[in-house]
């Protein structure tokens, strides 16, 4: 999953996330399947770099 994440509007989500990894709630796995980005051509290029074929 890709964020848009304008003024860091995502920032408080992924430390939660970061938070769960670190109380084991959550597989650190898990945080390579999310990335958090700005400005919009960042997330143009991560969905492209994550899409598989």
């Amino acid at each position: 999953m890709v964020f848009l994440s304008e003024d860091d509007f995502w920032a408080p989500f992924f430390n939660l996330i970061q938070h769960t990894v670190e109380a084991n709630l959550t597989t650190a796995s898990f945080v390579e399947s999310v990335v958090d980005t700005s400005p919009i051509e960042d997330c143009f290029a991560a969905l492209e770099s994550h899409v598989q074929a």
